[in-house]
């Protein structure tokens, strides 16, 4: 996904976007590092080679194992 696509889906400008990849305040402050956004810039750097069915297959089957084991879990609490 883009930055821009990030942005338009969070209801963010696209510089917003570039400011918390980059783990920078818009003032040029310290960097802030924020272990979510960097996990999420790690798996576009390593989607980024592969054709889009790809990452939509990647990325489906991620999504897929993750809802399995939080439901696995959610039936061992109750």
């Amino acid at each position: 996904m883009t930055q821009q696509e990030l942005a338009d889906r969070h209801d963010l400008s696209r510089a917003a976007v570039s400011y918390i990849v980059k783990g920078r305040t818009s003032r040029g402050q310290a960097p802030v590092v924020d272990a979510e956004i960097l996990t999420i810039t790690r798996l576009l750097e390593i989607l980024s080679p592969l054709d889009d069915g790809a990452r939509e297959r990647i990325i489906g089957y991620v999504e897929a194992r993750l809802r399995s084991e939080a439901s696995a879990a959610e039936e061992t609490v109750c």
